[in-house]
């Protein structure tokens, strides 16, 4: 994959591709870690690409092989480095980015909790939907949008300015297909529709 930031990735694939194991590479004696070393990468990864600093607090000198002793406590440190980063990723997440009010907010909006929005903004956005999706005014709607949230039961949400509109160039069934894996151009979609 490639070298993308993380917040302009929106699959799975980000964690599945970006970051591999690969365990010919990992000495026998790390085996055991070795998962654990991947996934402590990751977060500390993710937290570098959204732009905090990463502070885990142990020193590489810790990581000195000639003590006899040396694999318990480097599976020890390997351990710490992974609550560390963990404890990091979630802080961030739960603080900085707020994940549980946004989350309460896509349900409310997407959800249909506080969807009273969605029959004013189609009202309001009628006449400029109806046009080619190329002719469309893309800040037109997003004024549109933001009025019919504002005059909503959703008003006060505090992430409301998150919520905005996208326009694909395809139509709706295509865009299902796509979604689903079908390929829309080796079988017309009104035959997959039948």
């Amino acid at each position: 994959m490639e070298n993308t930031r993380f917040s302009s990735v929106h699959s799975e694939r980000y964690w599945d591709e970006r970051f591999v194991l690969r365990v010919e590479h990992v000495p026998s004696d790390a085996m055991p870690m070795a998962g654990k070393i991947l996934d402590t990468g990751k977060y500390i990864n993710v937290l570098k690409d959204c732009g905090q600093t990463v502070a885990l607090g142990i020193p590489i000198a810790a990581f000195d092989t000639d003590a006899q002793d040396s694999l318990q406590r480097v599976l020890g440190l390997v351990d710490e480095a992974h609550l560390r980063a963990s404890q990091q990723l979630l802080n961030f997440f739960l603080q900085e980015i707020d994940i549980l009010g946004r989350l309460r907010c896509i349900k409310n909006y997407f959800c249909v909790q506080r969807g009273d929005f969605l029959p004013d903004f189609l009202d309001r956005a009628n006449s400029e939907l109806s046009r080619p999706w190329e002719a469309v005014s893309k800040a037109k709607l997003a004024s549109l949008l933001d009025g019919a949230i504002r005059t909503s039961s959703g008003s006060s949400d505090p992430h409301r300015e998150g919520i905005g509109c996208t326009l694909l160039p395809r139509s709706l069934l295509d865009q299902l297909l796509r979604i689903l894996g079908e390929s829309t151009e080796s079988e017309p979609a009104a035959a997959l529709v039948q």
